[in-house]
């Protein structure tokens, strides 16, 4: 993309040291971060039925690039008041930003008027053949991520003489962050005589892509700024060429937690600690959104010269270079104009989510003997109230369309015991047990009682998302087995064994929700049909999560000596998931999850010089993307290998240079994509995202 770049740096620096007979000690940090990121991305409306075939209904290909920033600054400072009670005052600044520029061509093929002539057939799909009348969006989007995180607390721990210990602990931390998308579109004129295009396509294993086309859409004269394919029905002035949509997002966590323990000098217990703890967490968010029209009432534009970029190459879809500019400068310089949205759709987006949570538990450490081995672990219980309540506005299924503001939520208790066991043998054989009740917290976006919904021109119906403020925790029975075996100081292997099963576990699914009387603008001689699906949480049960792992690093130097700073770490693990969403169901894989995932690094350390070479696997997995009218689709994500490297230096003895080190590493070094299919299909790609290759040099200077 043009104004983009392809290096960039990283500068982070450390103080510590202490005084008064080092019994005061301060430690500062800052970090400043300038990366550059690149991809070309082919993502697929879906897949159109053609007869008895498949065939690519829509693509939208990008070529993004990403330039993200931070600053962060960090402070300890720690008073050894009296040689039992220590006090510690941390604070944490962050600012970031990360601002993209997205540009593509997006192709309606098969849902749109296009004809198809098709010339070949895999399977069930038409994997080539010709368009003809197609009509195409030219985008030139930006997109920008801005956040300020402050954090501090204040820490106190006491140790006694006599076995007693307590600690106390105030935090606070404060989130103000807004996510920008700016869209602008371009393309032919849209009239009776709109010129549109030919186009030769074939889908592989990395898309669609184009073998011919017609128009050239780096014509700036013929490829201008205007709604080309009359999506902008909606806005007041009947058409749009871009839009603004900017979420606000302010998140604060109050908390407070305070312990007391005691050791025993004998027995099986070796300390009891009872404790407390205090979260209060609130997080909004607030849309503004508005159509954006060109200036003075205008449908259409040139665009002007010193706006114009070096075109994009679109080589990669086939459809040559494209017309680009900088969104965000039509926008600062009034080219492009903001009209607000004054659909209730918008303010029904806003939401305040507050979670509070009290906490007190009890916990035994142990200690002792089991034949010839060491026996350590501990028992404990935790009990915790949650409340948890959302605010916002909801759209209302009555006619004419009306707004309510709730308020609603939830209060409820969790039992948690846990225990852990292990035993160590003379023989640096280890066996650990763990067994648990766990739960994990719904993402407060999920609480909002807010919802939204969109309507699908291709598809002809209504769809729409929103939160659940009575949605409870993931909840599951757990249980760990290890068994460990240790070389001395240099290496281990461990097996372990896991299960879990799930008796609360949190999904979303489209169920049927009617959406009579509330503000959709029809296409015209459109008629809808009212009943359409919405997406939010539920808790569902029936679900497990088991598996095994085997993972090591050994030191080749345990083998022979010969082989002394070589050495191998890694594993490999398979996992198995189900989840049964309705009684009676179809059991599905738990999203995100893979089967097998492996990693392996070989590596030499000697003399100051180190060398590593890394290989990570996963095997495919179901992922949950947001479809094209909102709704949730399920998409099984391929299988990658992932190649790394790094060399370095160490110098030290009597060197000059003694505390430099040197490195070279390189990501992603074979270029592996992300791709993603549809209905099992592995020619029906839905996404193809290159990344490319990273590579970073550096030093780290230490005195």
């Amino acid at each position: 993309n043009a104004e983009s770049r392809d290096k960039g740096f990283r500068v982070t620096g450390t103080y510590a040291d202490k005084f008064a007979d080092d019994t005061f000690g301060v430690a500062l940090s800052a970090a400043y971060t300038d990366d550059p990121y690149q991809s070309e991305e082919f993502e697929a409306w879906g897949y159109a039925d053609s007869g008895s075939n498949k065939v690519i209904g829509g693509i939208k290909p990008f070529g993004v690039s990403s330039r993200v920033k931070r600053a962060a600054f960090q402070g300890t400072l720690q008073w050894e008041m009296t040689p039992q009670f220590t006090l510690t005052a941390d604070a944490f600044y962050s600012h970031f930003t990360d601002k993209q520029i997205k540009r593509g061509i997006e192709f309606p093929l098969a849902w749109s008027g296009a004809s198809l002539t098709s010339t070949g057939t895999t399977g069930n799909l038409i994997t080539g053949g010709t368009f003809t009348g197609v009509g195409a969006v030219v985008n030139n989007h930006g997109y920008e991520r801005n956040s300020d995180i402050f954090s501090g607390g204040i820490n106190g721990k006491y140790e006694g003489d006599d076995g007693w210990s307590a600690m106390f602990d105030l935090g606070y931390s404060k989130t103000k962050r807004n996510e920008l998308s700016l869209e602008s579109n371009a393309g032919t004129i849209n009239n009776s005589t709109k010129l549109l295009d030919t186009l030769t396509f074939v889908s592989d294993s990395h898309g669609t892509h184009f073998t011919s086309h017609v128009l050239d859409y780096s014509n700036a004269s013929l490829i201008v700024l205007t709604d080309p394919l009359g999506w902008g029905g909606g806005a007041p002035s009947g058409h749009q060429e871009g839009y603004y949509n900017d979420r606000k997002i302010d998140d604060e966590i109050k908390s407070f937690q305070a312990k007391v323990a005691h050791e025993f000098e004998q027995g099986l217990v070796q300390r009891l600690s009872v404790g407390m703890s205090y979260n209060d967490r609130t997080k909004s968010k607030t849309p503004e959104e508005y159509y954006l029209n060109l200036a003075n009432g205008a449908t259409s534009l040139v665009l002007p010269s010193q706006y114009s970029l070096a075109p994009t190459n679109f080589a990669y879809i086939g459809s040559g270079n494209m017309v680009s500019y900088d969104p965000f400068k039509l926008l600062a310089d009034g080219v492009l104009v903001k009209v607000a949205n004054t659909s209730k759709d918008i303010p029904a987006k806003a939401y305040s989510v507050t979670e509070r949570l009290l906490s007190f538990y009890v916990q035994a450490d142990l200690r002792g003997t089991l034949g010839s081995a060491d026996l350590s672990g501990n028992i404990g219980v935790l009990a915790q109230n949650t409340e948890q309540k959302s605010s916002g506005l909801v759209n209302l299924a009555t006619y004419p369309s009306t707004q309510e503001y709730r308020v609603e939520g939830a209060t409820y208790w969790d039992v948690l015991p846990s225990l852990n066991l292990s035993l160590r043998f003379p023989s640096d054989f280890v066996i650990r047990f763990a067994a648990a009740r766990e739960i994990q917290r719904p993402r407060l976006e999920d609480l909002k009682v807010s919802r939204d919904y969109t309507y699908n021109v291709t598809g002809n119906y209504i769809s729409g998302s929103g939160g659940n403020p009575k949605v409870r925790p993931y909840r599951a029975w757990a249980a760990d087995l290890n068994l460990e075996k240790y070389f001395g100081g240099k290496g281990y292997v461990g097996l372990q064994l896991f299960y879990k099963k799930f008796d609360s576990f949190i999904y979303r699914a489209p169920a049927a929700f009617d959406y009579s009387g509330l503000p959709i603008t029809l296409p015209p001689n459109v008629t809808i049909n009212w009943i359409g699906t919405i997406t939010q949480p539920v808790n569902v049960n029936n679900g497990s999560l088991y598996g095994a792992e085997l993972a090591g690093s050994i030191p080749l130097s345990v083998i022979t000596p010969a082989l002394d700073g070589f050495g191998i770490t890694g594993g490999v693990g398979y996992t198995k998931t189900n989840i049964t969403p309705t009684l009676g169901g179809v059991s599905e894989d738990i999203p995100d999850y893979s089967k097998w995932v492996a990693n392996g690094t070989v590596y030499f350390e000697k003399w100051g010089f180190n060398a590593r070479a890394s290989v990570r696997y996963r095997s495919s997995f179901v992922g949950k993307f947001v479809g094209f009218g909102g709704e949730l689709v399920d998409k099984r994500i391929l299988g990658e290998t992932i190649v790394d490297g790094q060399i370095g230096y160490d110098f030290g003895g009597d060197s000059m240079l003694k505390g430099l080190s040197v490195y070279l590493q390189g990501q992603n070094l074979t270029n592996e994509p992300e791709v993603s299919i549809s209905n099992g299909s592995p020619l029906q790609i839905m996404n193809y995202q290159s990344y490319g290759r990273r590579f970073m040099a550096g030093f780290t200077y230490k005195f």
